[in-house]
């Protein structure tokens, strides 16, 4: 099943709504730029116009305009709307008369590659890749337009070498933003992205779940073993973690110890899916402490949730410790 991650190390959560913004914005602009084409190709401006068969740019549009009501109503599934965008450009490409008109449908295509990259985990951000330049490349052959060897060249060369340049440079810069360097989960930046992405479009029956988490013993460790002890305790209580994170879910460091996860999950009544998380928590690492807060999707406050689960995570710390200072029973 595809699920919109980003895959960077050990980062969980959904495409954050910056990259799914963008691929709004590239649907948009495509499909109006295309939209255009055909209205000259139907009404031309002057006798000198090159006519094209408008059917291309008519199958663009549809595709696009598709892509932006599924991701209004599914932007946790992406995946239909990335192949309506594939498809789109070869689609207008195949019925150009001008090689003109081709070049500037590669600039598009190279575009898109470079969002693909940046985006998406290697290999799958490749295989679109290469389907899209397949298609391009199949598009120029059976297109009316004039060209030679070369253009085939130009247009198989330039798409992935801009998905290689500039989209792996995005990615990068979009993981050192987003990405605790320590542990590989979200930092606080990545955090805010990642938990407004999750509720994007969510169901009413749809709950969501912040647990604020803290290791108990790291700051002893870092007394007593040093930093690089710290450093791998922290690293390794995030891995547990992450390793038991389901579907929909995001996990940030907030604070030197402290992790916050956020939770998406559509039971009914009782959040059994963040009890079951909560309890294997605290089954795999003892020597953590939670709190948790929870309430339905489309009204939470993942801040004031935060908030919540935050001073539910202090008081349980705060009973620990009485709990330890009383005198034992003689």
């Amino acid at each position: 099943m595809y699920r919109p991650d980003l895959h960077l190390g050990t980062l969980r959560g959904p495409l954050p709504r910056s990259p799914l913004h963008v691929l709004r914005t590239y649907l948009a602009v495509t499909s109006l730029l295309y939209a255009i084409g055909v209205a000259l190709t139907l009404f031309p401006v002057d006798d000198s116009a090159t006519l094209s068969d408008p059917t291309g740019g008519l199958v663009a549009v549809v595709l696009g305009l598709t892509a932006l009501g599924w991701l209004s109503v599914r932007p946790q599934r992406p995946l239909p709307a990335v192949i309506a965008a594939c498809v789109a450009t070869p689609a207008v490409m195949a019925f150009h008369e001008l090689i003109s008109a081709e070049f500037l449908c590669m600039v598009a295509a190279m575009f898109l590659a470079m969002y693909l990259r940046a985006t998406l985990p290697r290999r799958r951000a490749w295989a679109f890749i290469g389907l899209l330049t397949l298609g391009c490349v199949v598009a120029l052959a059976v297109a009316p337009a004039p060209k030679y060897l070369s253009t085939y060249i130009v247009v198989a060369v330039a798409i992935p070498a801009a998905a290689e340049s500039f989209g792996l440079l995005t990615r990068t810069l979009l993981t050192a933003v987003c990405t605790d360097p320590l542990t590989g989960v979200f930092n606080r930046a990545g955090w805010e992205l990642a938990t407004t992405g999750l509720l994007d479009g969510r169901r009413s029956a749809a709950a969501v779940t912040v647990i604020s988490l803290d290791i108990d013993d790291v700051a002893t460790i870092y007394g007593t073993q040093g930093r690089e002890a710290g450093d791998r305790q922290l690293a390794h209580h995030a891995r547990t973690c992450v390793g038991l994170l389901p579907a929909d879910t995001a996990m940030a460091r907030v604070g030197d110890s402290e992790f916050a996860i956020c939770l998406v999950h559509d039971d009914g009544g009782p959040p059994g899916q963040a009890a079951t998380l909560i309890a294997e928590l605290r089954r795999q690492l003892p020597s953590t402490s939670l709190g948790a807060a929870t309430a339905p999707a489309p009204a939470a406050n993942i801040t004031a949730l935060h908030a919540q689960a935050a001073s539910r995570l202090a008081s349980v710390r705060r009973d620990r410790a009485r709990r330890s200072d009383q005198p034992d029973p003689q």
